[in-house]
């Protein structure tokens, strides 16, 4: 297992001289957050046009059943990004 310098706690970082790296660390950590913030975004302004031009122009009850299949992916994807984000 590779151990990061979150793990080895700040005091044991400065001690063994890897601040440097538990800085670049949370950087990285900063990063993975912004990047699935965005995908939460994204995957929100998905779901909002799913729901205008599929959902409220399905003209049969199949094409109302395959929009909210399509509703309930976007809801999984945001669902998956959401746990990334709370481990971030």
């Amino acid at each position: 297992a590779l151990l990061l310098p979150s793990s080895l706690g700040h005091r044991n970082c400065n001690k063994h001289g890897l601040a440097a790296l538990a800085d670049l660390e949370l950087q990285l950590h900063i990063g993975q957050a912004n990047d699935t913030l965005q995908s939460i975004c994204f995957t929100l302004a998905d779901k909002a046009v799913l729901f205008h031009t599929k959902l409220c122009h399905a003209s049969n009850q199949s094409a109302n059943t395959r929009a909210w299949g399509k509703v309930h992916q976007a809801d999984t994807v945001l669902s998956r990004h959401a746990q990334i984000y709370r481990k971030c």
